[in-house]
C-alpha cells in the first residue's frame, strides 16, 4: 500500500466519525450543545484531566507491580509515560482502544523484557479494572435504569464473562488454551506459529495469577484505583454540566461508555460515542442534546490525554513506522481470547 493509500486509509475514519459528530449537533441544536458545553469552567476541565490522569497512574503502578512478579523492574514513571502513549495510539488507531498495548509492549522489549509478558501486564490490567467496575455494576438496578432492557444486559454480560475467568483461573480450566489447541489442528501450517504463541501468551497471563494473594490484591486494589478515578471523572462530568445523575444513571453511562468505545469504528468511537451516549440520555428521560455534550466534553478531555501521550510517543523515540511495526507484530497475540473487552 502507498503512503498516499494507507494516508488517505487513516483519515477515513476520522472523517466519517466527524461527520456522524456534526449530523449529531446539527439534529440535537448547535445552540443547545454549545449552551450545555459551555457550563463547563476551565478549572472544571483541568479537574477532570487531572481525574483522567490519576487513572492512568494508578494503572501504571499496577503494571509496576506485574511485570515485578515476572521478576521485571520498572520505573512507575516510564510506565505512566507507556499507557499515555498507548493510550494515544489505542484513541487515534480504530481498534477498541488495544493498538495502543503493543507499542508500549514493544517499547519495554527494547529494554530487555519479553514482548509478551509486559502485553501480559497490560491485558491483566485491564482484565481487573472490569473486574472492579463489576462492583459499581449492582448500582445500576437501583436507579429507574433497571426497566429498561439494554441495562441489564450492560450488567449482566461482563458480569458473566468475569465469572468465566475467575472460574476458569481458579479450577484451571484452561479454557483459552485448549481452545487453541484445539484451533491448531485445523488450521494450516503458516498459521500455527501463531496458535502457539496465543497458547504462550495465555500461559503468561496465567502464571501470574499464581502470585501469592497479597501481590494479587495489591495490583487488584491499584486496578480498583484506576477504574474509581474513571468514575469520578464520570460523576464530575455530569455535575460540573448540571445533568441532574445520580450514582445509578452515572454507572449505566460509564457502563455504555466502555461498551461503545470498544466498537472500532473511528478514532476514539468519534460521532458513535456521542450518538450512543444521546440515544441513553433519552432512554434516562433527559435530552439527547445533553448526551452529546456529556459525550463531546469526555472526547475533549480525551484529547488533552492523547496529546501528552504523542509528546511522550516523541520523547521516548517511537516512531509512526515503529508503531505500525509493533502493532503488526502483536497481532497473533490480540486475537487470543483475552480475560478483558
Amino acid at each position: 500500500m502507498s503512503r498516499k493509500r494507507a494516508v488517505a486509509f487513516g483519515f477515513a475514519p476520522l472523517l466519517a466519525g466527524l461527520g456522524i459528530l456534526c449530523l449529531l449537533v446539527y439534529l440535537t441544536g448547535p445552540r443547545a450543545t454549545l449552551a450545555t458545553i459551555g457550563r463547563l469552567r476551565l478549572w472544571q476541565g483541568a479537574a477532570l484531566v487531572a481525574a483522567a490522569l490519576a487513572s492512568t497512574a494508578f494503572g501504571a503502578v499496577a503494571s509496576c507491580a506485574i511485570l515485578d512478579r515476572y521478576g521485571h523492574r520498572v520505573s512507575a514513571w516510564l510506565l505512566f509515560r507507556l499507557a499515555l502513549v498507548a493510550f494515544a495510539v489505542g484513541w487515534l488507531v480504530p481498534s477498541g482502544f488495544v493498538a495502543g498495548f503493543p507499542v508500549a509492549a514493544w517499547f519495554l522489549r527494547r529494554r530487555g523484557i519479553p514482548f509478551g509478558r509486559s502485553l501480559a501486564s497490560f491485558v491483566i490490567e485491564r482484565f481487573l479494572e472490569l473486574a472492579a467496575f463489576a462492583l459499581v455494576l449492582p448500582a445500576i438496578v437501583l436507579g429507574d435504569a433497571h426497566r429498561l432492557i439494554a441495562p441489564w444486559a450492560a450488567f449482566l454480560a461482563p458480569l458473566a464473562g468475569l465469572t468465566i475467568v475467575a472460574l476458569d483461573l481458579a479450577l484451571g480450566w484452561r479454557l483459552a488454551r485448549r481452545s487453541l489447541g484445539v484451533v491448531h489442528s485445523f488450521v494450516p501450517a503458516i498459521v500455527r506459529p501463531a496458535v502457539d504463541r496465543g497458547q504462550e501468551f495465555c500461559a503468561t497471563i496465567a502464571e501470574f495469577f499464581e502470585a501469592p494473594p497479597l501481590r494479587i490484591l495489591l495490583v487488584a486494589s491499584l486496578s480498583t484505583l484506576s477504574i474509581g478515578a474513571a468514575f469520578t471523572r464520570a460523576l464530575l462530568t455530569v455535575g460540573f454540566l448540571d445533568i441532574p445523575f445520580g450514582v445509578p444513571q452515572v454507572a449505566l453511562v460509564l457502563t455504555t461508555t466502555l461498551l461503545v468505545l470498544g466498537i472500532p469504528i473511528a478514532p476514539g468511537a468519534l460521532g458513535v460515542y456521542e450518538g450512543g451516549m444521546a440515544g441513553l440520555f433519552h432512554l434516562l428521560g433527559r435530552p439527547s442534546v445533553e448526551g452529546v455534550a456529556y459525550a463531546m466534553t469526555s472526547h475533549a478531555v480525551e484529547l488533552v490525554v492523547v496529546l501528552l501521550g504523542l509528546l511522550f510517543l516523541a520523547e521516548l523515540g517511537i516512531s509512526l513506522a515503529r508503531v505500525r511495526e509493533a502493532t503488526a507484530a502483536a497481532t497473533p497475540h490480540l486475537t487470543v481470547p483475552k480475560a478483558h473487552q
